[in-house]
């Protein structure tokens, strides 16, 4: 079970890492609504959300202690969050845009 979901994870990285800029997360987003049934949407909208919202609370908390990378727990908590909320994943792909511009910018 727990190598099901680690591939799971290690499939989900590889296809937002390859996808493209401006649509790999509402692509993300657009893949995990697919992949499930009529009835398993509601509660697991609940679980993705309540777990994203921790990981990143937790994130944050543990970001504040010295030497803790809490960054780490922010990356999987936005993954969750993009596949299940359709705002968010628009908002990610939006900010990835503006992200990479200023980083044009700024590098020329």
């Amino acid at each position: 079970m727990f190598s099901r979901v680690i591939g799971k994870v290690k499939a989900d990285f590889a296809d937002l890492k390859h996808g493209t800029p401006g649509r790999r997360f509402i692509d993300h987003h657009e893949r995990h609504r697919q992949s499930e049934g009529r009835g398993t949407a509601k509660w697991k909208t609940i679980a993705y959300v309540v777990a994203g919202l921790v990981l990143l609370l937790v994130g944050a908390l543990l970001s504040l202690v010295p030497g803790v990378p809490g960054i780490l727990l922010g990356i999987p908590a936005i993954g969750l969050l993009v596949a299940r909320l359709r705002f968010f994943a628009i908002a990610m792909d939006k900010t990835e845009l503006a992200l990479t511009r200023i980083y044009r910018k700024l590098r020329n």
